[in-house]
């Protein structure tokens, strides 16, 4: 993926080990199925209708994507697994969305607040349209693809 007439490098976390080559898919398992097992699970369910609701119909959905950071650090910021790090190639189309919209509906149902509302529905379409979060705010970003293959291990 290019950003601003600049290669982009793409990172991948996972609990698994992959060898150079390999191409990642989407896992029915993974966070965003809420199948951890633990007490997140019928808020990460909650969080993930609320955005595939508002998900425009030609965009990757979260339930059917590889998820992609542009840095290592990144990996552990949006809730991914950094055991095994990897290097990769996006395959095909890749979309970038900004963590700061998802993070606020987190924040939102942990502050004991319920779903939907006016504010959590604007933050699922600033997610899906990339908006930039306001001034000042730390921001990170996370890419959506339906497949990527393993170029290098990071650890």
């Amino acid at each position: 993926m290019r950003q601003q007439g600049k290669s982009v490098t793409h990172y991948h976390g996972s609990r698994r080990q992959f060898p150079v080559g390999f191409i990642l898919r989407p896992q029915p398992d993974g966070y965003v199925h809420g199948v951890q097992g633990d007490a997140l699970d019928a808020q990460i369910r909650r969080i993930e209708r609320l955005f595939e609701k508002h998900r425009p119909p030609h965009m990757i959905s979260r339930l059917e994507a590889v998820f992609l950071a542009p840095s290592v650090v990144a990996i552990a910021y949006g809730g991914g697994n950094d055991t095994h790090v990897y290097e990769v190639e996006p395959i095909g189309v890749c979309e970038q969305s900004c963590l700061w919209w998802y993070d606020n509906v987190e924040r939102y149902l942990l502050d004991g607040n319920r779903l939907p509302s006016r504010s959590a529905r604007e933050w699922a379409v600033n997610y899906w349209h990339n908006v930039p979060p306001p001034e000042g705010r730390l921001v990170t970003y996370e890419y959506r693809c339906r497949a990527a293959r393993v170029t290098g291990v990071v650890r």
